[in-house]
């Protein structure tokens, strides 16, 4: 059984993180007064028929506020605060900032983030929405912190120090703003992708060394992002003109290499098929550059990761 931690924070302080997420969303109320409410009146109300450009003007709206405010698929608004905490936190300087999320239910959490005395901590306060628009707390609280980091990439990652409430021990928010490109390429040539099957995603890789990627599990998730059809299979068995065709139009391989190291089997002239497994992995993995074709298709040309950034899965083989 857990207790809930000691806030650094003074009461009055907590009733102005309380005071200042109402003002805020006191600011949104209109874009939120004809939405459908779900469950009203409980913890669990949320919202029906709320696009995601609604979501996004929500964001918008926040950011004019002066607000830090984010959302999935949403670049942060204000991000340099986050940053400037940051500096100060590394500096040991006491310091504070304050993250909007709204959440894909469409309501807004805001998440204060504090170092103090040498202590750091976070403090949330959850707002949801009643019919017409009136926002309303649905509750508070602290959690104690054992590490935050902002990364090279831009991702600020905090660590609590116990598992919270429909959350993980590690959580983190996307800070530097990535372009609408690179987005679209992720979501449409990563987000399919696994980080503990096999190593395309958890080694540094190019040209020269691209045979250290070569995996027989690695087909499964490659051919529906390169056909947009899901995979089947017939007698667990993958022709060699499909396998081959796949692999080295999307990796700089060679048929030879792919022969080499994905169990092709001359004697039926097919590749055998190697059942994965879904499992958990780590959400880091996006695109940040690429290179425009003029052939209508697409090709994995490297990957790099930072260690130092996440604990990566060990891959199983």
């Amino acid at each position: 059984m857990t207790s809930e931690p000691v806030s650094i924070l003074t009461t009055e302080e907590e009733q102005n993180l309380r005071d200042e997420a109402m003002t805020a969303a006191e600011q949104c109320r209109e874009l939120y007064k004809e939405a459908e409410i779900v469950y009203p009146e409980t913890e669990y109300s949320r919202i029906e028929g709320f696009s995601d450009q609604q979501r996004k003007e929500v964001v918008k709206r926040l950011g004019e506020q002066g607000l830090v405010s984010v959302s999935d698929d949403i670049n942060m608004e204000n991000y340099q605060k986050m940053q400037d905490f940051y500096s100060a936190y590394v500096s040991g300087r006491d310091a504070m900032v304050t993250v909007f999320s709204v959440y894909m239910d469409r309501n807004i959490g805001a998440l204060t983030f504090i170092h103090r005395n040498g202590k750091i901590q976070s403090h949330y306060v959850s707002i949801g929405w009643r019919e017409g628009g009136i926002p309303e707390i649905k509750g508070f609280g602290s959690n104690d912190l054992e590490e935050i980091r902002l990364t090279e990439k831009g991702y600020f990652i905090y660590t609590n120090t116990e598992t919270i409430a429909h959350g993980n021990l590690r959580e983190y928010y996307r800070v530097k703003p990535l372009s609408d490109e690179c987005r679209e390429l992720t979501k449409k040539y990563i987000y399919g992708l696994s980080f503990v099957n096999y190593n395309m995603l958890v080694t540094n890789w190019d040209a020269s060394n691209v045979e250290e990627i070569l995996m027989p599990c690695m087909f499964e998730d490659i051919y529906p992002i390169y056909t947009d059809e899901p995979f089947k299979t017939e007698g667990g068995l993958i022709p060699a003109e499909i396998y081959e065709r796949v692999m080295t139009t999307c990796f700089p391989v060679s048929v030879e290499q792919v022969r080499e190291h994905c169990g092709y089997r001359a004697d039926v002239d097919s590749y055998e098929y190697e059942i994965i497994f879904a499992r958990q992995f780590p959400p880091f993995g996006e695109v940040v550059d690429y290179k425009q074709g003029e052939d209508g298709t697409f090709r994995y040309l490297s990957n790099t990761i930072e260690q130092k950034e996440l604990e990566l899965p060990r891959v199983e083989k």
